[in-house]
């Protein structure tokens, strides 16, 4: 059995972006999207685990974006 290919994720405090906690800003919306296009990516090439902190910052973002790829 071959053995899972793993991605950690760290984030940044929400406060260190230009948006804060303001998800509909347009460049947080830019930043979730390229996101999740490098986790599709990622994953399209065998990453099959991603291993998430889930602190207050925005290394949650890319936890909801995974679930989305499939």
């Amino acid at each position: 059995m071959d053995k899972p290919i793993r991605c950690a994720i760290i984030g940044q405090h929400p406060m260190s972006f230009p948006w804060g906690f303001d998800e509909e800003d347009e460049s947080c919306g830019k930043m979730k999207m390229e996101l999740a296009q490098q986790i599709m990516v990622l994953r399209q090439n065998g990453v099959s685990q991603f291993l998430v902190a889930c602190d207050c910052g925005g290394d949650c973002t890319p936890l909801r974006s995974s679930t989305a790829c499939g």
